[in-house]
């Protein structure tokens, strides 16, 4: 459930925060409860938590309805971007769909470049992680 959190290092953050504290006064959290949170934030707040802190954004991505238009999209992620979650919201449209795109990423950074690449490449989007409307209603 949370192997993106088994790391080689640990982060620099991180370890400045923790290394004030004896090993014994740090507790690990079994993966059992942590499913259990995750469940229960989802039922109790409709939010889905991401168990390793990585990096995740929603898009809604207008997808022309041609021949060539996911690959040409494929060719916009970034070498460390991985497409969580791809679902067509509007399956009736003649020249274009929307699309609910899930993206994790290794920083914030690659983010900007991916708007960059897509916006260049001419495709639609709107960001929609941090609106708490629309991601309560589709996510």
């Amino acid at each position: 459930m949370v192997d993106g959190a088994a790391v080689a290092r640990i982060g620099d953050r991180n370890f400045a925060n923790l290394r004030a504290f004896a090993a014994d006064q740090v507790l690990i959290a079994p993966e059992d409860r942590i499913c259990g949170f995750m469940l229960e934030m989802l039922d109790v707040e409709g939010i889905v938590p991401e168990p390793t802190g990585g990096r995740k954004k929603y898009y809604i991505l207008r997808l022309p309805q041609r021949p060539g238009a996911l690959r040409k999209f494929l060719g916009c992620l970034g070498p460390d971007d991985d497409i969580s979650r791809f679902e067509y919201l509007k399956k009736s449209a003649r020249n274009d769909g929307s699309v609910l795109l899930g993206v994790e990423s290794r920083s914030r950074a690659e983010f900007k470049a991916l708007a960059a690449r897509m916006t260049v490449a001419g495709f639609g989007f709107q960001d929609i992680t941090d609106d708490a409307v629309i991601t309560s209603l589709i996510i």
